[in-house]
């Protein structure tokens, strides 16, 4: 299975069927540079939806950090 292509049978009714390309395209859109984690998911699509998972949570752990980080006690 490629990126964005929908596997019919595998989509949860009144889920979107695009979760891995709406992920990343929300995450460019933040502007983290997705090209590497795309590359990796295309190419390791066994372990896509792990990787993703795992992805998302370092994303929001790096987003947590950013805003800790960017409090007016640190200046």
């Amino acid at each position: 299975m490629r990126l964005g292509q929908v596997m019919t049978e595998d989509i949860v009714e009144g889920t979107d069927g695009y979760w891995f390309d709406n992920n990343l395209q929300e995450w460019a859109n933040d502007g983290w540079d997705t090209t590497g984690i795309r590359n990796y998911l295309i190419t390791r699509e066994e372990y896509a939806t792990e990787a993703l998972v795992r992805i998302d949570y370092l994303i929001s752990a790096c987003e947590q950090l950013i805003t800790r980080m960017s409090h007016e006690w640190l200046h």
